[in-house]
């Protein structure tokens, strides 16, 4: 489900419309997915990303490809590191296997080891477009990309390379002042960084959302997998918002039994074919 098509489900549901509660119920959507996150380590927010460890001692989750939400594991093939206080961490000697996480950094002891890093996620970080050439400072992408990078400062390209794979263009680009134009239906973005490869004719540049969901086309897994809990958690605001008690306490209702329900039906399915250890 696309982010257009909650909003309008919600305004059908709630029986409002109109410029300004459609802009409501866009800022409790996204509020609403947040707040559901939160709840639960719901079997479908929870990503994984690989953490490659080089020295350094510790690492920025902003860096990651998907929001952090909150840590679940930390893995090296099948051995889990522990997690820590911070202000333990770093009174450790040896702090082989364990790991902390203060502020915006997960901080790790080690080097040239790839690690799997599971955790929570409200969704995707950027929105993705496809690149298909390079000048010296121009990046050129295929569509009309305007409305994603106005007031935009930078950008960032992966999964670009080269047939054999040596060669990348991948970074954070900065934009040059006005620093796009759009002709024939595709955008050149002008850059201060030169490109250091403009013969790869591949990648994706990708333009961090300002909110979990932006535009009507976002697309991430929460409203993808659990549509009628945030449908519902954005109309109990909405109506909160009104101040209108009835339909709130209904709403609450209708959300507590829906959330308890997605809860069981999730440990079910985490437990089929589970076998039963029975200890005497």
């Amino acid at each position: 489900m696309t982010f257009s098509e909650l909003v309008r489900d919600t305004e059908l549901y709630i029986h409002l419309e109109g410029a300004e509660v459609r802009h409501l119920i866009k800022q409790f959507i996204n509020d609403s997915i947040l707040d559901f996150v939160r709840l639960k380590n719901w079997s479908r927010v929870n990503v994984f990303e690989t953490i490659t460890l080089d020295g350094s001692g510790s690492y920025l989750l902003s860096n990651l490809m998907n929001n952090f939400s909150g840590e679940i594991g930390l893995y090296s093939g099948a051995t889990q590191y522990t997690k820590t206080k911070y202000e333990n961490y770093i009174q450790y000697s040896s702090k082989s296997g364990l790991y902390a996480i203060y502020g915006d950094r997960i901080y790790i002891e080690g080097d040239n080891v790839d690690l799997t890093f599971m955790f929570k996620s409200t969704g995707y970080k950027y929105v993705a477009f496809s690149i298909y050439s390079y000048a010296a400072n121009e990046i050129n992408i295929s569509g009309d990309i305007s409305s994603w990078i106005t007031n935009k400062n930078s950008v960032i390209v992966s999964d670009s390379a080269d047939i054999t794979g040596t060669l990348t263009n991948d970074g954070t680009y900065t934009f040059l002042t006005g620093g796009y134009t759009v002709a024939g239906g595709n955008t050149t973005i002008t850059t201060i960084e030169t490109v250091p490869n403009i013969g790869i004719t591949n990648g994706f540049l990708l333009v961090k959302r300002k909110n979990i969901v932006e535009f009507d086309t976002d697309e991430v897994p929460v409203i993808e997998f659990y549509p009628d809990v945030i449908q519902k958690m954005a109309a109990l605001k909405m109506f909160k918002y009104l101040d209108d008690a009835e339909s709130s306490d209904r709403e609450a209702a209708l959300l507590s039994l829906k959330i308890s329900t997605l809860k069981a039906d999730e440990n079910r399915t985490e437990k089929m074919g589970v076998p039963h250890i029975v200890k005497r």
